[in-house]
């Protein structure tokens, strides 16, 4: 089976064995495109690869902002800053890093680069507490 787009005029455009270089945002136009072509299958092979290039971009944004936030925090490799911190760990809590989660709760508690407060330190806590029980832990 020839794994080949073609443009309008028959020229090869991707081989469609390596989807590698190509962004999920890419990919998904793509699988539009093959629909309005009535061809299921590529479009199929495309979407799939955008849902997994996007999951392995979340799990690098979750890692990669808990990292950050860490780095800031101890002030490793730049100047402390709690604020900064803060704000990265959050972004990785709100994308579900579930020990983002626990520091968020816990610099909401002690008032640690944001404001002070009990109403957010329990809602992030309890979310820390629904993900470890999904977990197992």
């Amino acid at each position: 089976m020839n794994h080949e787009a073609l443009d309008g005029e028959g020229e090869s455009l991707i081989n469609w064995q390596s989807l590698d270089g190509i962004s999920p945002t890419r990919l998904v136009l793509m699988g539009y495109e093959a629909l309005s072509r009535n061809d299921f299958g590529r479009a199929r092979l495309c979407f799939e690869n955008a849902v997994d290039k996007s999951i392995q971009r979340s799990e690098a944004l979750r890692q990669a902002a808990l990292e950050l936030g860490r780095l800031h925090e101890d002030g490793l490799g730049t100047e402390e800053n709690s604020s900064i911190a803060f704000a990265y760990y959050r972004l990785a809590a709100e994308a579900g890093q579930l020990d983002a989660v626990q520091k968020v709760s816990d610099m909401y508690s002690k008032g640690q680069g944001t404001l002070k407060n009990k109403k957010h330190a329990n809602y992030w806590s309890n979310i820390a507490r629904e993900k470890s029980r999904a977990k197992g832990h």
